[in-house]
Protein backbone atom coordinates (compact mmCIF):
# COMPACT_ATOMS: atom_id res chain seq x y z
CA UNK A 1 0.00 0.00 0.00
CA UNK A 2 2.81 2.35 0.81
CA UNK A 3 4.04 1.87 -2.60
CA UNK A 4 0.78 2.61 -4.43
CA UNK A 5 -0.09 5.44 -2.28
CA UNK A 6 3.94 7.13 -3.05
CA UNK A 7 3.67 6.29 -6.65
CA UNK A 8 0.23 7.63 -7.13
CA UNK A 9 1.42 10.84 -5.75
CA UNK A 10 4.36 11.32 -7.71
CA UNK A 11 2.02 10.84 -11.11
CA UNK A 12 -0.71 13.02 -9.67
CA UNK A 13 0.67 15.43 -6.79
CA UNK A 14 -2.33 14.29 -4.08
CA UNK A 15 -2.24 11.29 -1.44
CA UNK A 16 -5.30 9.18 -1.47
CA UNK A 17 -7.09 8.56 1.37
CA UNK A 18 -6.29 5.01 2.27
CA UNK A 19 -7.69 3.06 5.17
CA UNK A 20 -6.99 -0.79 6.50
CA UNK A 21 -9.74 -2.56 7.38
CA UNK A 22 -7.73 -5.16 8.75
CA UNK A 23 -7.78 -7.88 5.69
CA UNK A 24 -7.44 -5.07 2.85
CA UNK A 25 -6.89 -1.53 2.18
CA UNK A 26 -10.33 0.87 1.42
CA UNK A 27 -8.93 3.64 -0.78
CA UNK A 28 -10.75 6.73 -1.93
CA UNK A 29 -9.02 9.05 -4.65
CA UNK A 30 -11.16 12.09 -5.79
CA UNK A 31 -8.57 14.14 -8.59
CA UNK A 32 -10.06 14.91 -11.93
CA UNK A 33 -6.21 14.79 -13.38
CA UNK A 34 -5.75 11.28 -12.15
CA UNK A 35 -9.61 10.24 -13.53
CA UNK A 36 -8.93 11.66 -17.05
CA UNK A 37 -5.34 9.73 -17.22
CA UNK A 38 -6.39 6.84 -16.41
CA UNK A 39 -9.94 6.79 -18.50
CA UNK A 40 -7.51 7.61 -21.36
CA UNK A 41 -5.64 4.11 -20.73
CA UNK A 42 -8.23 1.96 -20.63
CA UNK A 43 -11.85 0.79 -20.73
CA UNK A 44 -13.06 0.02 -17.57
CA UNK A 45 -16.30 -1.82 -15.74
CA UNK A 46 -16.41 -5.69 -15.16
CA UNK A 47 -17.37 -6.47 -18.76
CA UNK A 48 -15.43 -4.53 -20.95
CA UNK A 49 -12.37 -3.77 -19.12
CA UNK A 50 -9.20 -4.14 -21.02
CA UNK A 51 -5.13 -4.31 -20.77
CA UNK A 52 -3.65 -0.84 -21.63
CA UNK A 53 -1.50 -0.53 -24.27
CA UNK A 54 1.43 0.78 -22.60
CA UNK A 55 1.31 -2.19 -20.61
CA UNK A 56 0.92 -4.77 -23.17
CA UNK A 57 4.20 -3.22 -25.06
CA UNK A 58 6.49 -3.22 -22.17
CA UNK A 59 7.28 -6.66 -20.30
CA UNK A 60 8.17 -4.92 -16.75
CA UNK A 61 5.35 -2.58 -16.68
CA UNK A 62 3.25 -5.80 -17.58
CA UNK A 63 5.17 -7.91 -14.73
CA UNK A 64 3.96 -4.72 -12.41
CA UNK A 65 0.64 -4.68 -13.18
CA UNK A 66 0.03 -9.01 -13.47
CA UNK A 67 1.57 -8.97 -9.89
CA UNK A 68 -0.97 -5.86 -8.85
CA UNK A 69 -4.21 -8.07 -10.74
CA UNK A 70 -3.23 -11.67 -9.23
CA UNK A 71 -2.74 -9.79 -5.91
CA UNK A 72 -6.42 -8.58 -6.06
CA UNK A 73 -7.87 -11.83 -8.02
CA UNK A 74 -5.62 -14.37 -8.05
CA UNK A 75 -6.62 -17.89 -5.99
CA UNK A 76 -3.47 -19.48 -5.24
CA UNK A 77 -5.11 -23.35 -4.77
CA UNK A 78 -2.86 -26.75 -4.39
CA UNK A 79 -2.91 -27.93 -8.27
CA UNK A 80 -3.34 -24.08 -9.85
CA UNK A 81 -3.25 -20.57 -9.81
CA UNK A 82 -6.77 -19.31 -11.24
CA UNK A 83 -8.00 -15.88 -12.02
CA UNK A 84 -11.65 -15.28 -12.53
CA UNK A 85 -13.51 -12.85 -14.17
CA UNK A 86 -16.63 -12.31 -16.57
CA UNK A 87 -14.94 -10.69 -19.10
CA UNK A 88 -13.18 -13.34 -21.98
CA UNK A 89 -11.46 -10.92 -23.74
CA UNK A 90 -9.86 -9.39 -20.59
CA UNK A 91 -8.46 -13.18 -19.16
CA UNK A 92 -7.40 -13.66 -22.89
CA UNK A 93 -5.03 -10.74 -23.06
CA UNK A 94 -4.03 -11.90 -19.95
CA UNK A 95 -2.89 -15.09 -21.08
CA UNK A 96 -1.43 -13.76 -23.83
CA UNK A 97 0.81 -12.24 -21.71
CA UNK A 98 1.62 -14.39 -19.68
CA UNK A 99 2.61 -16.66 -22.76
CA UNK A 100 5.12 -14.23 -23.03
CA UNK A 101 6.57 -15.70 -19.84
CA UNK A 102 6.16 -19.15 -21.36
CA UNK A 103 3.62 -19.11 -18.91
CA UNK A 104 0.63 -22.25 -20.12
CA UNK A 105 -2.49 -20.89 -19.16
CA UNK A 106 -6.55 -22.64 -20.02
CA UNK A 107 -9.55 -20.99 -19.83
CA UNK A 108 -12.61 -22.26 -18.29
CA UNK A 109 -16.50 -21.02 -19.02
CA UNK A 110 -18.36 -21.60 -16.07
CA UNK A 111 -21.98 -21.05 -16.33
CA UNK A 112 -23.45 -20.31 -12.89
CA UNK A 113 -26.95 -21.81 -11.37
CA UNK A 114 -28.50 -18.45 -11.41
CA UNK A 115 -29.70 -17.49 -14.91
CA UNK A 116 -29.64 -13.95 -14.21
CA UNK A 117 -25.60 -13.78 -13.45
CA UNK A 118 -22.84 -13.20 -15.60
CA UNK A 119 -20.97 -16.57 -17.07
CA UNK A 120 -17.93 -16.69 -15.52
CA UNK A 121 -14.56 -17.40 -17.30
CA UNK A 122 -11.75 -19.31 -14.96
CA UNK A 123 -8.16 -19.05 -16.27
CA UNK A 124 -6.03 -21.62 -14.69
CA UNK A 125 -2.44 -21.96 -14.47
CA UNK A 126 -2.19 -25.71 -14.32
CA UNK A 127 0.74 -26.93 -14.27
CA UNK A 128 2.88 -27.14 -11.03
CA UNK A 129 6.20 -26.28 -13.47
CA UNK A 130 3.97 -23.11 -15.07
CA UNK A 131 3.05 -22.16 -11.38
CA UNK A 132 6.81 -22.24 -10.57
CA UNK A 133 7.66 -19.96 -13.33
CA UNK A 134 4.67 -17.32 -12.70
CA UNK A 135 6.01 -17.05 -9.35
CA UNK A 136 9.62 -16.92 -10.53
CA UNK A 137 8.82 -14.40 -13.21
CA UNK A 138 6.12 -12.35 -12.01
CA UNK A 139 5.31 -13.72 -8.09
CA UNK A 140 2.92 -12.08 -5.88
CA UNK A 141 2.94 -8.86 -3.06
CA UNK A 142 0.37 -10.25 -1.46
CA UNK A 143 1.97 -11.87 1.73
CA UNK A 144 0.17 -14.71 2.12
CA UNK A 145 -0.62 -15.57 -1.69
CA UNK A 146 3.10 -15.23 -1.51
CA UNK A 147 3.71 -17.84 1.62
CA UNK A 148 1.44 -20.16 -0.42
CA UNK A 149 2.70 -20.18 -3.64
CA UNK A 150 6.25 -20.54 -2.40
CA UNK A 151 5.02 -24.00 0.06
CA UNK A 152 3.50 -25.18 -2.61
CA UNK A 153 5.52 -25.24 -6.32
CA UNK A 154 8.83 -24.65 -4.50
CA UNK A 155 11.04 -27.32 -3.60
CA UNK A 156 14.20 -25.55 -2.90
CA UNK A 157 15.61 -22.07 -2.36
CA UNK A 158 12.27 -20.69 -0.80
CA UNK A 159 13.58 -17.00 -0.50
CA UNK A 160 14.88 -16.58 -3.75
CA UNK A 161 11.63 -16.68 -5.81
CA UNK A 162 8.24 -14.75 -6.07
CA UNK A 163 9.15 -11.34 -5.25
CA UNK A 164 11.73 -9.83 -7.81
CA UNK A 165 11.30 -5.55 -8.96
Amino acid sequence: MKRFLYVFEQLYGVTPHAKNMGNYFYVQIQNKKACIALLKLAKFGSLSWSIPKIIRNNKKIARFWLRAYFDCDGYVCKKYIQLQSVNEKGLREIAKLLKSWNIETKIYKYERSNKKWNTNYLLNINKRHHCFKFLNSIGFNHELKLNRSRRLYVLESPNQVGHQN
